[in-house]
């Protein structure tokens, strides 16, 4: 990263996973003051290249921790989210949490179930069955059974 006295930016722990390249400006008064990430047809964008082995800076740190971890190398996780110390998240802004709901619909509509149903029920019945549950336009009647089921494993998850 080229140096803070150039950019003005203050560099971070997080160290780059590959090479990226990365945009940002002045504040407008309504955003508040200092800088801020933007696209590059931002009116009075700058351009940074951030190389592979360098820091982060921080401005852009919450941005990639939300979503593009793979820029950020050795990124530690915890029960599939990004484990960060309480420090960091209350330095760059960013909190993750466990979703509060562990999918129970895929146990409902697993493939297993879905094709005891179709066998229980017939499949002119169960196709009947996953329009109503569905929707009409998510399932196509066209399909065999199983076809419909693979659908209905893809609209659940």
């Amino acid at each position: 990263m080229a140096t803070k006295e150039k950019t003005g930016l203050e560099a971070s722990e997080f160290i780059a996973n590959q090479t990226v390249d990365v945009n940002y400006r002045q504040a407008k008064e309504e955003e508040g003051t200092g800088l801020v990430p933007c696209p590059s047809r931002d009116e009075g964008a700058k351009f940074l290249r951030i190389k592979k082995g360098e820091p982060i800076p921080k401005l852009f740190v919450p941005n990639f921790l939300e979503r593009n971890r793979n820029f950020i190398k050795d990124m530690q996780y915890k029960e599939g989210l990004p484990f960060i110390t309480p420090e960091q998240e209350k330095e760059y802004g960013v909190k993750f949490k466990k979703p509060k709901t562990e999918k129970p619909l895929m146990s409902i509509y697993s493939t297993e179930n879905l094709y005891k149903r179709i066998k229980k029920m017939g499949g002119k019945a169960f196709k009947e069955w996953a329009e109503k549950q569905f929707g009409a336009d998510n399932i196509d009647r066209r399909k065999s059974p199983r076809g419909v089921a693979d659908q209905i494993r893809r609209i659940v998850g």
